[in-house]
């Protein structure tokens, strides 16, 4: 009679365990922060650009970097929106594009293309009931289409 008891102790407190879900989403554009990066493992032509963080649940923080610009993609001119999110091994990944931005200059004229991606390991990531998941992608892959983040909520287990 007691293993019995024991038993279902344990069942009813795995199954409270993996019913209680935390629910997330990519972080807004206007929570992203900057800051100067070198890739020591790029030449130096390409190794120049910015380290990008946000907070993320549970005191974590999203990271990400880009090499290769001088510019941190954060400034109105380039409208940078969320477009696609992912789930890969574990991890959310949030892609940001926004307005592409041509400057006159010599000897070539240049074009400034604004992408930044996002990542945080989750344990357990699955999509929300209700949202436009399909299989781990969300949004718009490898586009500029603006995707409303709530429409790529997650589940996750803390």
């Amino acid at each position: 009679m007691t293993i019995k008891v024991l038993f279902a102790g344990i069942a009813l407190l795995t199954a409270a365990n993996i019913a209680h879900a935390e629910m997330a989403t990519c972080p807004a554009v206007s929570s992203i922060k900057a800051t100067p990066y070198t890739d020591p493992d790029l030449p130096p032509d390409f190794n120049q650009g910015f380290k990008y963080e946000a907070p993320g649940p549970g005191g974590q923080m999203w990271e990400g970097q880009s090499t290769a610009t001088s510019e941190t993609y954060l400034e109105p001119k380039y409208n940078l929106m969320l477009v696609s999110a992912e789930m890969i091994h574990g991890k959310i990944l949030c892609s940001y594009g926004g307005t592409t931005q041509r400057e006159n200059a010599e000897p070539v004229n240049n074009v400034s293309k604004p992408y930044v991606q996002l990542g945080l390991p989750f344990n357990n990531p699955k999509a929300a009931t209700g949202t436009a998941w399909k299989g781990t992608s969300c949004g718009n892959q490898g586009g500029a289409v603006p995707i409303d983040a709530s429409q790529c909520t997650f589940e996750y287990q803390p």
